[in-house]
């Protein structure tokens, strides 16, 4: 179906602020979730209606997003200024709100694929690092949204907009492992703070602490990355010495609680 201006999705979506307070705590002003179906439709709803109408009505901007896409997108984060999928209205709607740095949450279930959309609108918390540092929080926030806002959401299904007769589940595309958000990202360096001497992580370093966390030995991380076992053991090597750590334990430990990693 075709949303128009003063729909009942836009009532219905002022329903979410009183859920999402929890995220205001950190500073998120905002956020959007989406969900797009595996038989070609998709429901919007947004704690911001003006917001959502200016999107799907002014811009029809759902006629520009890549759904399949999305629809095949692994578990994990991304900034959504680099997510060229979601067209040129998502730079609209950041100009016209002067919304700063967009994140986009990804969680792929049987028949559905979930996006949760977080927003923060002040200059301080633009940074990679300070979306980093909350990855956890922003975790268990997509669980209790889903149960706070299920009769909001069972009740959007009602408008939802076919958008393709249906969409293909391409499995090549999930075999990433699940969160590893931080190429997603784009970031080229992970600052340390000043406890660290303002020394920064490498991206490539941030990788190799990702595989080592989940067990992988470094000969299994260098054909991960597809690099040699030398460059990996140099990295972590590098990282010790940037995090002032001489065992793995230690190295780990410290990459946790900057959240950097996770386990």
């Amino acid at each position: 179906m075709e949303i128009q201006k003063n729909h009942l999705l836009f009532d219905l979506c002022r329903e979410i602020a009183p859920i999402i307070q929890p995220l205001q705590i950190l500073g998120f002003e905002h956020m959007g979730y989406q969900r797009i179906y595996n038989d070609g439709t998709t429901l919007d709803i947004d704690d911001m209606p003006e917001v959502l109408e200016f999107f799907l009505v002014t811009l029809q901007g759902h006629k520009q997003v890549n759904y399949p896409n999305l629809f095949n997108r692994p578990d994990g984060f991304e900034e959504s200024i680099t997510a060229k999928d979601y067209g040129s209205a998502v730079h609209k709607v950041r100009e016209k709100y002067n919304f700063g740095k967009i994140v986009n949450l990804y969680k792929a279930h049987a028949s559905f694929m979930e996006v949760f959309q977080f927003t923060s609108m002040k200059k301080e918390n633009n940074s990679d690092l300070y979306y980093l540092n909350h990855l956890d929080f922003l975790k268990k926030f997509t669980y209790y949204f889903t149960e706070k806002a299920a009769c909001i959401i069972k009740q959007a299904e009602n408008y939802k907009i076919k958008v393709a007769d249906r969409f293909v589940i391409n499995n090549t595309k999930n075999t990433n492992d699940a969160f590893l958000s931080h190429d997603r990202f784009m970031a080229k360096r992970y600052p340390l703070g000043s406890k660290y001497n303002n020394a920064y992580l490498t991206q490539r370093e941030v990788h190799c602490l990702h595989w080592l966390a989940k067990g992988k030995s470094t000969e299994e991380i260098a054909i991960i990355l597809g690099v040699s076992q030398h460059t990996v053991e140099r990295h972590l090597e590098n990282c010790k010495t940037k995090l002032q750590c001489s065992k793995q334990t230690e190295l780990l430990i410290n990459s946790i609680q900057l959240g950097l990693i996770e386990i």
